[in-house]
């Protein structure tokens, strides 16, 4: 396994893009990585998720009367689904939280 690889940082500008990858490095990193470090990337992943929301949220209320229906209604969708990601990485880290032994 390339512990380089589960350890990348995750990168704000290119989260959309990557949260695919996101989600493999996660689902391997049980394994591997130390709960901590685990969860360090969830707290990094829900940062880079929620800044990315917000951008999106004030590109359509900065555009309102510009962008087309089609256009806002497809935004509207990635927003939705970068929120329940959001919400995933949230719960996930709940979750760990209650289960990760203690110090």
């Amino acid at each position: 396994m390339h512990l380089e690889w589960l350890r990348k940082p995750v990168v704000p500008a290119a989260v959309a893009a990557e949260l695919g990858q996101h989600l493999m490095r996660f689902s391997l990193m049980e394994n591997y990585l130390e709960p901590a470090e685990v969860i360090a990337f969830l707290a990094d992943l829900g940062d880079a998720l929620d800044g990315f929301v917000k951008g999106m949220e004030h590109f359509v209320a900065s555009r309102q009367g510009v962008l087309r229906q089609h256009a806002v209604l497809a935004l509207e969708h990635g927003i939705a689904m970068h929120r329940a990601s959001l919400e995933w990485v949230r719960s996930a880290m709940a979750a760990l939280g209650e289960t990760s032994p203690a110090p």
